[in-house]
């Protein structure tokens, strides 16, 4: 699945919380050590866990509000 960005950046647009939120779950992928993952913000990426491992995802940040359902919204949210 593809998105393509029409707007002004993703993290332009993140509110005091969102801005909170997103340090939060900065913070809790930091802590990866199994797999990577790949994360794509307006096209800078961050990697967190092994980078040599064979389980990798690449999950690219659309929505400004992402953060926030992520870190309030809880596990299944996080998956939509």
């Amino acid at each position: 699945m593809t998105y393509s960005l029409t707007q002004s950046s993703v993290l332009s647009n993140l509110s005091f919380l969102d801005k909170c939120c997103r340090r939060v779950a900065l913070d809790f992928l930091a802590k990866l050590r199994h797999g990577v993952i790949e994360l794509v913000e307006d096209g800078q990426k961050q990697f967190f866990g092994d980078e040599q491992a064979d389980l990798k995802v690449t999950l690219t940040v659309v929505d400004a509000g992402f953060y926030q359902k992520m870190v309030l919204g809880g596990h299944i949210v996080t998956g939509k």
